[in-house]
């Protein structure tokens, strides 16, 4: 058994598509890297990568923000038990290395964006291996605000727009799954309130 008092912590932030993830961890770690009011404690928080078989957005760069596979690779990966989990969203696959909990375990602080149904299965995982564990639902104002920021992002098509509307639709009701739920409608309160959650966890006032 592990002692949970000398661990680091997982902090695990899901919710739809859509929904603002991305954003609001790169301010909650550019907060961090700053040493702004979290003190030593959550100062050195770094960001898993999860793998993905699908084709990088954007600007995003192999390593930085994915590290991306190839179906037959990630297949491997799956045989080789290389994932603390995996999941078939949206029609890819994304998976989370089984060595962040290592990490954790041994003091590190990681945070986690990750899909919902693949959410659930980390938090079983680190229940199941008494890894601390932290994990944050982030809703959408409304279903209308949800849309609007997907289409804000100019890469998706109709089709793919339709079956991430759905998924959102029944991934909504699982934020009792979760420690927390924050309506993400202004990102400088979401991180206020986050960091907030974070300090009440590590100075055992939950």
């Amino acid at each position: 058994m592990s002692d949970k008092r000398n661990q680091g912590l997982a902090l695990i932030i899901s919710g739809p598509s859509g929904v603002g993830k991305g954003t609001v961890i790169s301010k909650l770690l550019e907060s961090f890297s700053c040493n702004g009011d979290i003190k030593d404690t959550s100062s050195n928080f770094e960001l898993s990568l999860s793998y993905s078989t699908r084709k990088p957005r954007g600007n995003e760069t192999n390593g930085k923000d994915y590290i991306f596979v190839s179906v037959e690779e990630f297949k491997q990966k799956i045989a080789n038990s290389e994932f603390a989990e995996w999941a078939q969203v949206h029609g890819n696959y994304y998976g989370t290395s089984v060595n962040y909990l290592k990490e954790i375990i041994n003091g590190k602080r990681v945070i986690f964006e990750i899909d919902v149904q693949g959410a659930k299965k980390l938090i079983n995982l680190c229940q199941e291996r008494q890894c601390n564990n932290l994990s944050i639902f982030l809703e959408p104002p409304s279903m209308a605000d949800l849309v609007a920021r997907l289409n804000k992002r100019g890469t998706e098509t109709e089709e793919s727009l339709a079956i991430r509307y759905k998924n959102a639709q029944n991934e909504l009701a699982a934020g009792c799954y979760f420690d927390k739920t924050i309506v993400n409608d202004r990102i400088e309160q979401t991180v206020v309130e986050i960091k907030k959650i974070i300090m009440e966890k590590e100075s055992g006032n939950e």
